[in-house]
């Protein structure tokens, strides 16, 4: 019997295998323009309507969930609805909150409040393409996310020379350090190379200058960074107008890492000057 004894006691000294971490959780909103795809009102704090929508908005949610159950990395929650989720209660759920919005979303100062305690005590933001085209009478949104969105000279189906500049970066890696890339491409304002961490922007020296539009006397046409936000990431790419990027394997890598950096799961630290 003391064999018997000998291999229980073995068996009670191996250590129970570590049970796998659940996916983290984000919350994707996606509350932009009116009802039909199209301008359809201008920007600002009108109710029920929130500045440009895109037609690719509900299939966006469908390759982000996609993209959450093949990583295993995340699971994603939908919303048309930020004032419904954007508040302390709610975002004790998530590990990251993402972006593809317009306008003036309707929140409360109480729930704008919550929303930027959150993010800065160290969970994640992704804003992607439109969210620079949401709050503009929101100075503290304004300087989180980095830019404001200030036309696009480069409309829908524009294809143009993009330079990689972090290509070690996690949502990098797929593109060399110069490619073609086909989309919407955004200029901003408010906008400083020194208060981020470039990952992507335009070759100014293979762009047509003479556009009308083209507002930055600089040049320096970034299309995605990260940066920091108190103990909080953030996570900003200017791609993804319509289904044309989102089709495409090399965009759906970047949100996806993208989110992964931000929600907490990859650590990549960046220097922001």
């Amino acid at each position: 019997m003391r064999w018997i004894w000998a291999v229980v006691a073995a068996a009670l000294a191996v250590p129970a295998l570590a049970a796998p971490r659940p996916p983290r959780r984000v919350l994707y909103v996606i509350q932009n323009g009116p009802a039909a795809p199209g301008h359809g009102c201008a920007k600002g704090p009108v109710p029920g309507c929130f500045g440009f929508h895109h037609a690719v908005t509900d299939y966006s949610a469908t390759v982000l969930r996609q993209l959450g159950v093949t990583s295993r990395a995340f699971t994603v929650d939908v919303t048309t609805d930020a004032a419904a989720t954007l508040n302390r209660d709610n975002l004790r759920r998530y590990a990251a909150v993402v972006f593809y919005t317009t306008g003036e979303l309707p929140l409360t100062a109480q729930e704008k409040r919550e929303f930027m305690a959150w993010l800065r005590a160290g969970h994640g933001f992704v804003g992607i393409h439109c969210a620079t085209d949401t709050f503009y009478t929101w100075p503290e949104y304004e300087a989180m996310i980095g830019g404001v969105f200030n036309d696009h000279p480069w409309h829908a189906g524009s294809r143009l020379w993009v330079r990689n500049e972090d290509p070690r970066f996690p949502s990098q890696r797929q593109w060399p350090k110069e490619f073609q890339w086909t989309d919407e491409f955004y200029q901003f304002s408010h906008w400083s190379r020194r208060k981020v961490h470039v990952l992507l922007s335009l070759d100014p020296q293979r762009l047509d200058m003479t556009r009308p539009g083209i507002r930055r006397t600089d040049h320096d046409f970034a299309n995605a960074w990260v940066k920091y936000w108190g103990r909080g990431r953030v996570f900003y790419t200017a791609l993804g107008h319509d289904r044309t990027a989102w089709d495409n394997p090399a965009f759906r890598r970047q949100v996806e890492m993208g989110i992964r950096w931000a929600d907490g799961e990859i650590h990549y630290p960046v220097r922001v000057p």
